[in-house]
């Protein structure tokens, strides 16, 4: 994730988002304010396009599960699954 800013970089994008509790889905929508904030603070590092790419795998609708300060996201078509551990 982020190639072109290299591994001491901390980039932050805010996504929209919908949550959907008793079918557990939510979906993920890519702002373009938000990404134009992203560029910006990157100071030249980053271009909207490798934004929008990058962020591009979380534009989708996920099932979801949430356990033991787990956050597992599963595409719903392809069952590819992310895994986020709260700190």
């Amino acid at each position: 994730f982020w190639p072109e800013v290299g591994e001491a970089a901390n980039v932050k994008l805010n996504l929209n988002y919908s949550l959907e509790k008793r079918g557990k889905t939510i979906s993920f929508q890519i702002d373009p304010e938000e990404v134009a904030k992203t560029v910006e603070a990157s100071d030249g590092a980053l271009t909207e396009e490798a934004v929008i790419s990058e962020a591009g795998v979380l534009e989708n609708t996920f099932d979801y599960n949430l356990s033991n300060g787990k956050l597992t996201l599963s595409e719903r078509e392809y069952g590819e699954q992310m895994v986020f551990v709260k700190k």
